[in-house]
């Protein structure tokens, strides 16, 4: 039987929970049921996209000696009509299989006891991934954000997806495998200032609002204290006084 919550139609007896089994519980194969916590990303004006954001893994290295370990890219695709992220609580996660091990690194090779970008927490089914973009990274509409990540034994996947904007979970309409229920995403974007030449920007002492600025359209963020020092001039990334974050948007 189908019945409509927030004007999406849900065939529990397929798509949703199974009868007796309450949001939030855990169900056989260790997944646990996040149905009242996420929603699912649609078009401005509450317009079901087909796919409006997609997470994937791709451009897997094909040379033999980089087969192992492997090498992808977690690609977000934006196809919502707004741009996504640039706060500070913008937070991606998904599973992947226990059939490979609880060991993901980030592309300087750091996990995320090291302090590297992804933190896995392990199971016994899946194994949970997540990472929380950087403060003022957007992904502007009709763009793509890609993650280095670093596994070792192969995978299918991602799957049980959700990006977690300003606290409230979003899953993209292609993990929308268990009737889920709607929202619109709320618009992104980066509030840093223009770099200035005679300000001090110190990142043991400021918060990262104020260390991290806008420019020659890019977002950069201090990595030490630093002062006329203009982002990108560097000798080198090793020796460049700021991190590039993205394109300003």
């Amino acid at each position: 039987m189908e019945r409509r919550e927030e004007g999406v139609p849900v065939d529990r007896g397929r798509a949703g929970h199974r009868r007796g089994h309450r949001p939030g519980q855990v169900d056989r194969c260790g997944r646990r049921d996040d149905v009242g916590a996420r929603r699912r990303l649609l078009l401005p004006g509450g317009r079901p996209a087909g796919h409006p954001v997609r997470v994937e893994l791709v451009d897997y290295p094909t040379a033999t000696a980089n087969l192992w370990p492997l090498q992808p890219t977690v690609r977000i695709t934006n196809d919502t009509g707004r741009t996504l992220g640039g706060g500070k609580d913008t937070k991606l996660s998904f599973d992947i299989p226990a059939s490979t091990s609880p060991l993901v690194k980030d592309a300087d090779w750091q996990t995320g006891d090291q302090g590297g970008q992804w933190k896995l927490t392990p199971g016994k089914t899946f194994h949970r991934v997540s990472t929380t973009l950087d403060y003022c990274q957007i992904i502007p509409a009709g763009k793509s954000l890609d993650l280095p990540i670093i596994y070792f034994l192969p995978i299918t996947g991602p799957v049980n997806t959700s990006l977690s904007i300003g606290g409230t979970a979003y899953a993209p309409a292609t993990d929308n495998l268990k009737g889920l229920g709607t929202a619109t995403p709320p618009a992104g974007g980066c509030g840093a200032a223009n770099w200035d030449a005679t300000k001090i920007y110190s990142p043991a002492s400021q918060p990262i609002e104020q260390t991290t600025v806008k420019y020659n359209g890019k977002v950069w963020k201090a990595k030490w204290e630093t002062k006329g020092s203009p982002p990108g001039t560097g000798a080198d990334a090793d020796h460049e006084p700021w991190k590039l974050i993205g394109a300003a948007g």
